[in-house]
């Protein structure tokens, strides 16, 4: 999987230091996401979960798009 993903930005011309801007932009909020509904889940309570999945799968276009838009070189870097 790092394979992968290094290779995805490998024909960027963008300075290391993007990536990792990047990588918060992008992955914190979906990952953010995430840990709540795990916590949920370990919690055994489902109050709000349906909710947060309605959330997650959305935020999870977010990234996929991004993550698209950075292979085709069509990323907007001034975002970061």
């Amino acid at each position: 999987m790092i394979r992968n993903f290094t290779n995805l930005f490998s024909n960027t011309p963008q300075p290391l230091s993007k990536f990792g801007k990047f990588a918060i932009f992008v992955f914190t909020p979906f990952s953010d996401l995430c840990k709540e509904l795990e916590a949920i889940g370990v919690s055994g309570r489902l109050d709000g979960a349906a909710e947060l999945v309605v959330q997650a799968e959305a935020e999870y276009e977010r990234v996929k798009a991004a993550l698209e838009a950075v292979r085709s070189n069509k990323y907007d870097w001034s975002q970061l």
